[in-house]
């Protein structure tokens, strides 16, 4: 009898792992977390790397979770609430024995190492001078651009159209010529790392942005700051010192003197 007790008890394990019981929750124990070599701590959000793990269904790589707890039995797998999936529908906290992370919910076992910390990088629409490109949250913002969110796709008008440039001088070097249409061009077709611009503000790059650039060569000059003069030396004011009218002394400049000018700092002192 006792060994059958003990073989259920390991075939409950097994199927907790497994992701294929159910049952009502024990109390998960609190403390330190005791799955994945302490990589994650309950509360953290995971994302997926691959799919279908641990025999899910419809929870792809790149789907989103929180870590709810672990179980030091099976330190190499953890149990995850995936957000926006059912979890398979089974409640299997009963197996927490740390975290214990929304204990009254649904989650899912799967390995360790087949999680990545943090939100799954994806592309979004990035806002690049009021051109929209694919891109990942930080490379838009290294560019200096605002990054209108994950999985939004560019869309004709959805970072404006802005004004038209008047002097398209990109290479900026303070006239408009054929440089800037090579520019434009290497821009054009990936062969700078800067996008290429929509110059003639239609919500378009095309021919008709080139063509702008053409009609601005030799018609116009950027203008190019001439560094501030510098202000002339100011004389420096007439000197003063000691004036002596008979018996009187009193500071003067040499042409205020009535009297005998001692000097240039000379005092009435000395």
């Amino acid at each position: 009898m006792k060994m059958q007790l003990n073989s259920r008890w390991a075939l409950a394990g097994v199927l907790a792992v497994a992701g294929i019981a159910g049952g009502s929750a024990a109390a998960p124990l609190d403390g330190g977390f005791c799955s994945c070599n302490h990589q994650f701590e309950a509360g953290d959000v995971v994302h997926l790397l691959v799919d279908n793990p641990n025999r899910a269904e419809n929870l792809p790589a790149g789907s989103e979770g929180k870590v709810l707890c672990g179980n030091p039995r099976f330190d190499k797998w953890v149990q995850v609430g995936f957000f926006d999936w059912d979890n398979g529908g089974r409640d299997l906290n009963h197996f927490c024995e740390c975290g214990g992370i929304d204990s009254d919910g649904k989650g899912w076992w799967v390995r360790c190492n087949t999680l990545a910390p943090g939100p799954a990088l994806r592309h979004g629409a990035c806002c690049l001078g009021g051109h929209c490109v694919a891109t990942f949250e930080p490379d838009c913002l290294n560019r200096g651009g605002e990054f209108l969110g994950r999985d939004i796709e560019c869309m004709p008008d959805l970072c404006g159209c802005g004004e038209p440039v008047d002097c398209p001088d990109l290479d900026g070097n303070g006239v408009v010529d054929i440089q800037d249409a090579h520019e434009f061009i290497f821009q054009f077709f990936g062969w700078r790392p800067e996008p290429p611009q929509d110059l003639n503000a239609d919500c378009e790059v095309d021919g008709l942005d080139l063509i702008l650039i053409l009609d601005a060569i030799g018609h116009c000059v950027e203008p190019i700051e001439e560094p501030p003069a510098e202000a002339a030396p100011q004389p420096d004011p007439d000197p003063t010192g000691a004036c002596c009218t008979g018996d009187e002394c009193r500071i003067a400049t040499e042409a205020e003197c009535n009297g005998e000018w001692l000097g240039e700092a000379v005092t009435c002192d000395d």
